[in-house]
């Protein structure tokens, strides 16, 4: 009786160890889940050492994305029924490029456009070259010819502008950083959803974008809201994937931004490469 008292003993005190390092290990991990926020700088200053490092990042003068995308045509509402489960028309967008002047504050938009669906004017099906390009807060568009036209703020079905252009700017991930970097920009709202951290950043046009990273420290997203003339406002989430390094920046493959109307996946885009510190055009803005 006294040793099955003893092992009786032993065993319950085997248990209530256990049961002690179960509950110390919940206290830490309730702990962890509640460790004070970092600042927002020091969110953007880790996402800039995932891609390459701080100094990197600021020290980029040029980048240039070649691929291709898709568009949802008229932002997901020219289907042929309103249900959210007719199937998507789409837009190709082929010979795309982006590039990225970031010590003059320029960027451009090159495209070539053809719908995907049946079409009853020439233009929907000739490939029409696209040439959209920012200088600072001037905006222009450069067409085939080489003229050129400024093009101010508009809203209809979408909107353009210089505003419009400079978020389509920072929608890339070393972009987002870099600015986020800048002296001029604001980083707060420092706050946890699922995953990710995510920051807002105020840029020095005033202008609001918020930043997501995850786990690696990698950016995973940026969002930012745009006005839109039959949905008021519409927001763009543009996710970033399949980061893979080039000239020790780490960059993704494939952009996918999603509007918060019905879930529409608007521009996919493909990646073929880039070119870092590559020499690119002159985007200075035409005098009027």
């Amino acid at each position: 009786m006294t040793r099955r008292l003893s092992a009786l003993s032993a065993t319950m005190a085997l248990v209530l160890a256990g049961a002690g390092a179960c509950t110390q290990g919940t206290g830490d991990q309730a702990a962890g889940e509640g460790a004070p926020l970092p600042t927002g700088r020091a969110v953007v200053e880790a996402a800039a050492t995932a891609l390459g490092g701080v100094d990197r990042i600021q020290a980029l003068r040029t980048l240039t994305l070649q691929g291709y995308g898709q568009y949802a045509y008229q932002y997901g509402g020219g289907n042929i029924t309103g249900s959210p489960d007719a199937p998507m028309k789409l837009q190709a967008a082929n010979d795309l490029r982006r590039v990225y002047d970031f010590e003059n504050r320029r960027w451009r938009l090159l495209e070539r456009r053809n719908f995907l669906f049946p079409f009853a004017i020439y233009g929907g099906h000739n490939f029409a070259p696209v040439n959209q390009v920012l200088d600072g807060d001037i905006a222009y568009d450069v067409a085939p010819d080489g003229a050129t036209v400024r093009v101010g703020p508009t809203v209809g079905l979408g909107a353009d502008g210089p505003r419009e252009r400079r978020m389509w700017m920072l929608s890339n991930p070393v972009a987002a950083v870099r600015a986020g970097l800048d002296a001029g920009t604001t980083a707060d709202n420092v706050r946890r959803e699922d995953d990710l951290t995510l920051v807002d950043l105020r840029v020095a046009s005033g202008d609001v974008l918020t930043l997501a990273t995850g786990a690696n420290d990698l950016p995973a997203w940026v969002r930012w809201s745009g006005p839109h003339g039959d949905l008021g406002e519409v927001g763009y989430t543009t996710h970033f994937v399949g980061y893979m390094p080039f000239s020790g920046i780490q960059l993704p493959m494939g952009y996918t931004t999603r509007l918060d109307w019905r879930d529409v996946d608007y521009l996919k885009i493909y990646v073929d490469g880039y070119t870092v510190d590559g020499p690119v055009d002159d985007m200075a803005a035409p005098e009027t």
